[in-house]
């Protein structure tokens, strides 16, 4: 018999896809802890967050709201509208508007907070992304609201279609956007 028709020995056998061990390959969970770790990390604080704006929903919701009014009132103000706000309502020469806490920009800053504070930096830095993401996130908050009173009078036709589907996802798209500029100028490690 040849050596090229016997059998190969146990040790010159290459492994198989059968032969593999069931289960992950080692060390697969050891390589992508860290991930994971951030991962609960965000979703930790996330939850938190919501979990008190459910919990203390008229507290948090109609504080919110509040704020957001006024602050909507003054820029409109600003813009020559002559606006008021009284509590969670607003209204100016165009338009008139109930603030409700989706209005406000608690989930959007509730999700910013939460990816900032999992982000692998130090804590200086994490604190600096809370301090600049969070204002710059409430002002295109603002713009968002203070657009759709413009909207109103302009467009009333396609109120609905900026407000829920467009304006929604370009909240999303900011709020992503700020955090991948304070990871690329201030979160990442030197």
């Amino acid at each position: 018999m040849s050596d090229d028709l016997r059998p190969a020995s146990t040790g010159d056998t290459p492994p198989t896809a059968g032969d593999a061990p069931p289960g992950p390959p080692p060390g697969l969970l050891k390589t992508y802890a860290p991930l994971l770790k951030h991962w609960a990390i965000f979703l930790g604080i996330l939850g938190v967050m919501v979990a008190i704006n459910e919990w203390k929903v008229d507290f948090v919701n109609l504080h919110m709201a509040t704020w957001t009014a006024s602050v909507m009132a003054w820029f409109l103000d600003v813009l020559g509208l002559d606006a008021y706000s009284n509590g969670i309502r607003v209204g100016c020469s165009i338009c008139k508007f109930r603030i409700i806490g989706e209005c406000t920009a608690y989930y959007p800053l509730s999700i910013y907070i939460a990816a900032v504070m999992a982000f692998p930096s130090p804590w200086l830095r994490r604190l600096l992304g809370v301090l600049l993401g969070v204002p710059t996130l409430l002002l295109i908050n603002q713009v968002r609201l203070v657009s759709l009173c413009y909207i109103w009078k302009w467009f009333p036709d396609q109120f609905e279609t900026i407000h829920i589907v467009v304006w929604q996802s370009l909240i999303i798209f900011f709020t992503v956007l700020v955090w991948i500029g304070w990871v690329l100028t201030v979160g990442r490690r030197p």
